[in-house]
């Protein structure tokens, strides 16, 4: 007897990843280490979606597929682990889906095969039979990957229901470019099987298509910012549109910036690819910074991080900032609204502080609540140099996690020393 098949749970944010190469174009792992450490790794990721468009796996060869599947499975443990199968016929697809499978793949998500364009997909009968052909042959669930409507490969509605009512499927990754269509086709996904998600990636789209519904996020955007689409995900949850358009405010450069004008489609991943290489090439700067900044600073007690600071400084004692391996008070004060407050104070005290005070060069903190004047709510820190700021566990803590769309009127003040008795 067969062993059931096990449905992982695709609700929430999955990222799609991107797959950097060495100027030799072979696979970096190094750098696809840490891509997986920002971007798969952090609270609030549900899933991780790889060897899809931004993961080049139209390009990857079998060897190099499998590998992405076991190196990212290790990486990130028990989180669903997608991967995408972009194949040329129905047998093709079979085949990558059995690898996938068995290099650990929990669902593999297809892409419409190239024989169902030029108006084959029109009719239910040739997609359908694809679907079926492929689930039939492994272990695993299957997504499907629905194409936007104008590339002649995206599914109409009565397709997709018939493909959701299919045993083995568990979720449709939405990308019509369409809020018409997206509507359209969950509501008619729904009707077949109300158990299939709808996970929204469309990157013009992320708040209209939450607002109107939807299961979880699927996109490459993702990768680059993946606090902001958990927050987007939480607002919605929550059906706080205040809070959505908040974070998709913040969104808004991001998505111009990959997908605006002059930045076309066929180039996008490779805006992201490059984009994620920088930002990570700056974090691992400034890890190597910081490294340099702890043997100095942190392995000492705390009062000798700050005697250490006032004997760095210059003869008149007075400077316009810190040094950077200067110890200094660094105060950060905001409201929040009332019915968020008992939340929020809950994961600052439970949740934000333990994570900060794990961080190198984060020595105290505190909380305090205004009598006066400004916003509300205070946290003052003791902080034993701008170094402290550039640490890889700190660049993964920072912000206001869920409440970072929901904060305002916020201030920072920084303090250094004086040169007269402490």
């Amino acid at each position: 007897m067969s062993k059931p098949m096990r449905k992982p749970d695709l609700r929430g944010v999955t990222v799609a990843t991107v797959l950097p190469f060495k100027d030799d174009s072979s696979i970096d792992w190094d750098g696809y280490a840490r891509v997986l450490d920002y971007c798969a790794c952090p609270d609030g990721i549900a899933a991780v979606f790889v060897n899809g468009h931004a993961g080049e796996g139209g390009s990857l060869s079998d060897d190099e597929r499998q590998a992405v599947i076991e190196r990212t499975r290790k990486h990130i443990g028990g989180k669903p682990l997608l991967s995408g199968i972009i194949a040329h016929s129905t047998a093709e697809a079979i085949h990558q889906a059995q690898l996938a499978e068995a290099a650990g793949a929990d669902c593999a998500v297809l892409f419409p095969p190239a024989p169902l364009g030029g108006g084959a997909s029109a009719t239910s009968r040739a997609p359908v039979a694809f679907v079926q052909a492929v689930s039939s042959a492994i272990g695993i669930p299957v997504s499907i990957f629905q194409y936007p409507l104008a590339s002649g490969f995206g599914y109409s509605p009565e397709t997709l229901a018939k493909i959701a009512a299919l045993d083995g499927v568990i979720a449709i990754k939405e990308g019509s470019d369409s809020i018409f269509a997206y509507d359209e086709n969950r509501r008619a996904v729904k009707r077949a099987d109300p158990s299939v998600a709808i996970l929204p990636s469309n990157f013009n789209w992320f708040l209209p298509q939450l607002a109107i519904g939807g299961d979880g996020i699927l996109s490459g955007l993702v990768s680059l910012a993946p606090d902001l689409f958990v927050a987007l995900w939480q607002a919605a949850l929550a059906d706080d549109l205040t809070a959505l358009r908040a974070v998709n405010e913040r969104l808004y450069p991001i998505v111009r910036a990959i997908y605006g004008p002059g930045a076309d489609h066929g180039h996008a991943h490779a805006h992201e690819s490059r984009a994620q290489g920088a930002r990570l090439d700056r974090q691992r700067r400034s890890a190597a910074a910081a490294a340099a900044g702890r043997s100095g600073v942190v392995r000492r007690h705390r009062n000798d991080a700050r005697c250490g600071a006032r004997d760095r400084r210059h003869s008149s004692g007075v400077r316009d900032e810190p040094m950077a391996d200067e110890a200094f008070i660094h105060i950060v004060r905001v409201d929040i609204d009332p019915e968020h407050e008992a939340a929020f104070n809950a994961w600052y005290e439970q949740r934000h502080f333990p994570d900060l005070l794990a961080c190198p060069g984060w020595l105290s903190a505190k909380r305090f609540v205004s009598i006066g004047d400004g916003p509300k709510y205070a946290a003052m820190y003791e902080v034993a140099g701008r170094w402290a700021f550039e640490t890889p566990e700190f660049l993964k803590v920072k912000g206001f996690g869920p409440f970072e769309s929901l904060v305002k009127n916020f201030m920072r003040i920084q303090l250094k020393p004086t040169s007269g008795p402490t």
